[in-house]
């Protein structure tokens, strides 16, 4: 008889009880003098009640449901012997019934009674009212003995606690649900999704001796000028570069400002909207990367896309926390919410993602030069000749492509520190070639300057002529190789006299290229030896 009533128990926890609850049934009960059928019907009007209106309906179907079965069945008793020796036992069959699932039925009721929280403050007083329904149900259950008088009181609607809080926690759990659908938008992504152009490339203005002096004399509730001179801090540092973004990160940064504004104006639990801002992040960190880092790395349109779309997520890491600063009081350990922490994290994933791609243009443009072979043969078949012609021509060709892609996409400042850093890398293995030859006959020479000039032009209207360009200066230091390999187009070209002039004692502008080993090597491979070139070789000294 017990396991009768068992498997009857767990009959109608998942025939009747699951299914009211899950799928938002009706339940019909007809009794007649000789049976009572239970149906459970399709909701007509289901699509006019929100998720709490219905939960509440659903809670009086199933306080129905256990009168039916308390009034006609599960109210008797069983008087138990197992031998002859022992006494009789008195069993209810609701303690079975109640045994068997009472531990299920509670966590079903708190499960979906915690995923119903509304995340509005306007559902507050039906959601009271849903409470207040949860708890006249218990105690119905206590009355008819399904749950135990010694249970703690309350066991069904304890998983709620503080209803505002309750409010604020659902809010936060719909907050970071969206932000991770966000976040997995646009999966598969192609160079054609959606971008946005953000930050400019104009200086702030100068400041005033008297605003810097309005600024000094702030309270310290201002962490970053009470730290910090403003003599000393360029104001500069806190602006982005013009740079093109992915746009639905710009949307999920301006979600997580959304966040903080409205932890700044809730009077209580702000500190569950600033951790929830600061796991959007997180997320953003474990999801983001995850997601399109092997694709980005594919295509070098994508690598300078994305390298942007994270340093500009580390600027903004680097600024809400001093916007934010006063949200300190609403923490709860009175410390000023930070994401500092991200900013080196999402720079670095920014640098390892260009330096790929980097690595993998650097290879290729290699791979052109060392298509070349042994220079020195260049002049013996015009297969040679071509095959120079043919590298120098790949290596343009890919450059350009390369500029095509990043030119509108990267800050002016990265756009040619990446490209001069791919040119000078050209023009290294060019230097390096020539310099170890031993012997330049004039015929090969002459092909060599011709096509080194033809190098030579490129990089002239590929970074100098550029009308962003940031200067020679500037473009010196990116790419330091750059001016070199000019020097030796004029070394090439010219007369052992007009060499030893620009060598100039160690003072002239090849000496600030080449090394007196170095110049020495060319004018042994460029001149025949002759009283001319020993006297030109002692002055380089």
């Amino acid at each position: 008889m017990e396991k009768n009533i068992q498997s009857f128990a767990n009959y109608c926890l998942q025939r009747f009880i699951q299914i009211l609850v899950e799928k938002n049934r009706k339940l019909n009960i007809q009794v007649e003098p000789m049976h009572v059928t239970v149906q459970l019907e399709d909701e007509e009007d289901e699509d006019d009640r929100n998720d709490i209106e219905q939960l509440n309906l659903t809670l009086n179907y199933l306080k129905e449901f256990f009168q039916i079965l308390n009034t006609y069945l599960l109210s008797r008793i069983m008087n138990i012997q197992t031998t002859k020796d022992q006494s009789i036992e008195t069993i209810s069959l609701m303690s079975i019934f109640s045994t068997t699932i009472s531990n299920d039925f509670i966590e079903l009721i708190r499960e979906h009674l915690l995923n119903i929280i509304p995340n509005d403050f306007q559902y507050m007083e039906i959601f009271h009212s849903l409470l207040q329904t949860v708890n006249k149900f218990e105690k119905y259950l206590i009355e008819i003995k399904f749950f135990s008088s010694k249970q703690t009181t309350n066991i069904l609607s304890s998983v709620v606690g503080n209803i505002e809080e309750s409010i604020i926690k659902s809010r936060c759990r719909t907050y970071l649900n969206q932000s991770r659908e966000l976040l997995q938008s646009n999966t598969n992504l192609n160079t054609s999704f959606k971008t946005i152009e953000i930050g400019d490339n104009e200086q702030i203005f100068q400041e005033t001796q008297q605003e810097k002096e309005r600024y000094q004399n702030q309270t310290s509730s201002n962490i970053l000028s009470s730290n910090i001179s403003l003599d000393e801090l360029d104001a500069n540092m806190f602006r982005f570069p013009r740079t093109t973004i992915v746009e639905h990160v710009y949307n999920y940064m301006a979600f997580v400002r959304k966040v903080l504004q409205e932890a700044d104006h809730v009077d209580n639990y702000g500190a569950h909207l600033c951790a929830t801002a600061r796991n959007m992040m997180e997320l953003f960190h474990v999801i983001y990367g995850n997601l399109r880092e092997k694709k980005a790395q594919e295509f070098p349109y994508l690598t300078a896309l994305h390298f942007n779309t994270y340093m500009y997520v580390a600027h903004e890491c680097l600024l809400l926390g001093e916007e934010y600063y006063h949200l300190k009081n609403k923490t709860g350990d009175g410390q000023p919410i930070t994401f500092v922490d991200y900013v080196a994290i999402f720079r670095n994933q920014a640098a390892n993602l260009l330096k790929t791609q980097l690595d993998t243009q650097r290879d290729l443009l290699t791979s052109f030069i060392k298509e070349i072979g042994a220079f020195h043969s260049i002049a013996d078949e015009g297969e040679n000749q071509d095959r120079l012609k043919r590298a120098i021509n790949k290596c343009t060709i890919q450059l350009e492509n390369l500029s095509r892609n990043w030119r509108d996409v990267f800050s002016p400042h990265v756009y040619f520190k990446v490209l001069g850093y791919l040119c000078d890398h050209v023009s290294q293995l060019l230097i390096k070639e020539t310099l170890s030859l031993e012997d330049i006959p004039e015929q090969e020479c002459e092909i060599m300057v011709n096509v080194f000039t033809q190098w030579s032009t490129f990089l002239q209207n590929i970074l100098v002529k550029d009308e962003i360009s940031p200067g020679l200066n500037i473009l010196a230091r990116l790419a330091p190789n750059l001016t070199r390999f000019n020097e030796l187009c004029l070394v090439l070209n010219s007369s052992l006299q007009t060499i030893v002039d620009r060598w100039f004692n160690g003072q002239g502008p090849l000496a600030s290229q080449f090394t007196a080993f170095e110049v020495k090597q060319l004018i042994r491979a460029l001149f025949q030896t002759s009283e001319r070139r020993t006297a030109a070789l002692a002055k380089i000294q």
